[in-house]
């Protein structure tokens, strides 16, 4: 295993665990880890989440990983039929197939999150939702500050979508920074200094004259 597919790894299981928080764990430390994410659509009531189609995505690195997919499993916690986990398996072959290179596995999940919401069965999923009243706008709005400040104390600020793209896009820069300084270095290593293209003028002097002796 490289040290920057370690990096890679380790820096990818950070996000996950700051982003899922107890929907996410780990099954095993040692390298390549391996580790379980619980998969239900968000938002939903108690009463709601009881009817709700729940998925457990299960994943282990190989060595090479992200230049190469994981190994991975998926399970049905809950309501979701055999048909509907091949579909969702080829989706995820899919997205592993085209992220190649890049760790994908939050982008994976946030898109079975929606994907889960069409089974979901919830009023607003079917085009019925009602429009909310000023009122319950800003209570639902007052509502969820509360359980964004709420969570903070618990966990610490868990990262958005948003968040995590910022992140990953300015890591890949950084990545990309790193290996142009190096190959600069390299390049200051290969190139001789004065001193040495003199001598080297010398030598091959030298040389034509004993020639021409």
């Amino acid at each position: 295993m490289s040290e920057e597919a370690l990096e890679e790894q380790e820096n990818e299981i950070m996000v996950l665990e700051s982003i899922f928080m107890e929907n996410f764990k780990i099954l095993n430390e040692e390298d390549p880890k391996k580790f379980e994410i619980t998969i239900k659509p968000d938002d939903l009531s108690e009463e709601d989440i009881l009817n709700a189609p729940i998925l457990k995505l299960i994943v282990q690195y190989t060595p090479n990983y992200p230049e190469e997919p994981p190994t991975y499993s998926l399970e049905s916690v809950q309501y979701l039929s055999f048909k509907m986990l091949e579909d969702f398996t080829k989706k995820i072959d899919k997205t592993f197939e085209e992220s190649l290179g890049m760790a994908c596995i939050y982008q994976l999940v946030y898109d079975l999150k929606n994907d889960l919401m069409d089974f979901s069965g919830r009023e607003e999923d079917k085009g019925t939702k009602t429009e909310l009243t000023e009122e319950e706008i800003e209570l639902q709005k007052r509502e969820e500050e509360q359980k964004i400040v709420k969570d903070r104390l618990k966990y610490g600020t868990p990262l958005t979508k948003e968040l995590f793209e910022k992140w990953n896009k300015e890591f890949y820069k950084e990545k990309d920074e790193e290996k142009q300084k190096k190959l600069s270095e390299n390049e200051l290593i290969k190139k001789p200094t004065g001193i040495d293209f003199w001598k080297n003028q010398l030598l091959l002097d030298e040389k034509n004259q004993k020639e021409k002796n």
